[in-house]
């Protein structure tokens, strides 16, 4: 049976309740490494939503996972976790305002963007 709370999909969805620019300026203050993971199928979010949203966190990374869907941790398990402990290795590593190397190609200019395999 499907579940949903409609009270909290109302104030959700809200007028004034989403203030984009309040939002942004409050994901540029983040001073916190944060994992934007993607699914390389995902329908929606896209995985250039993801690279356009690390934009506005100064020490955001992009994992963006091939042959995964909205679900990764569903899709490919092993994949998941290698990203996350990843992100959790090198996080611990980094101090606050360490510049994170440019990405590439990947339209993530600035972020560390990364591709894992998959698992086999």
């Amino acid at each position: 049976m499907p579940q949903s709370n409609d009270e909290a999909g109302e104030v959700y969805a809200a007028p004034g309740a989403f203030d984009p620019a309040a939002t942004r300026a409050a994901l540029a203050r983040l001073d916190a490494p944060v994992l934007l993971l993607a699914g390389e199928l995902d329908g929606g979010p896209r995985p250039r939503v993801a690279a356009e949203v690390a934009r506005l966190i100064p020490r955001a990374e992009v994992a963006v996972l091939p042959a995964t869907g909205h679900f990764p941790w569903l899709d490919d398990p092993g994949l998941f976790v290698r990203a996350v402990t990843r992100f959790l290795a090198g996080s611990s590593q980094r101090p606050s305002g360490t510049a994170l190397r440019p990405a590439g190609s990947d339209g993530v200019s600035g972020r560390r963007t990364f591709r894992l395999s998959p698992c086999t």
